[in-house]
């Protein structure tokens, strides 16, 4: 490695680092030492002690291929949710790689007769009457006959009501989303194209990153 920046607000490439790091521990404790004295203090380690070991010694990467996504954002979040049922995200399904949860002890997903599914994953004990499309619905979560939802990621319990309309919008656990609530984030925040549905019913955009 020739350089290192920690959370810099213009990036020079995209490629991160997955914060897994080893270090000699004779090195690890020296750098430390002579970070203390040279400065006073120590500091995150992104700030200080990974930009010193590059300068000072020997420090080599080993890359890790595959799919890859800071969740730390609600925009990253739901592009998340939509990678995964455009079929570029994780396979939390591969027999040889087992995916061990508490996931809850409910029906598959219930489809109405008068429902219209396109391309989501419906979460067991979820119920869709309405218009579901490239959405992820969650468990016990009910779309009414009437509601529409689209490009979502509605979380347990959620109860959207017919009239209701969303697009690009988190939904959280247990929200009650009226009939006459008409939503979308790439309308409200177009910057980052989502918006965020609290439990008691408020709409927030994402901060500016």
């Amino acid at each position: 490695m020739t350089g290192f920046e920690y959370k810099p607000e213009k990036p020079k490439t995209d490629r991160v680092a997955a914060e897994i790091f080893l270090y000699d521990a004779g090195v690890l404790l020296t750098a430390m030492d002579e970070l203390m004295e040279k400065e006073g203090k120590l500091e995150d380690y992104g700030d200080q002690l990974i930009p010193y070991l590059v300068r000072t010694e020997k420090v080599a990467e080993h890359r890790l291929d595959g799919y890859w996504r800071d969740m730390g954002t609600p925009e990253s979040y739901h592009q998340g949710h939509m990678d995964l049922i455009d079929g570029r995200g994780l396979v939390f399904d591969d027999p040889k790689w087992p995916i061990l949860s508490a996931a809850p002890r409910r029906l598959p997903g219930y489809v109405g007769d008068g429902a219209r599914v396109a391309g989501s994953l419906l979460a067991p004990g979820s119920r869709v009457e309405g218009a579901v499309r490239r959405s992820v619905i969650g468990p016990g979560a009910l779309v009414e006959a009437g509601a529409d939802v689209e490009s979502c990621v509605i979380l347990g319990d959620v109860r959207i009501s017919s009239g209701a309309r969303l697009r690009n919008a988190i939904v959280d656990a247990g929200a009650v989303i009226g009939g006459g609530t008409e939503l979308d984030g790439a309308q409200l925040d177009p910057e980052a194209g989502v918006v965020v549905v609290g439990a008691g019913g408020s709409v927030d955009t994402p901060p500016a990153s």
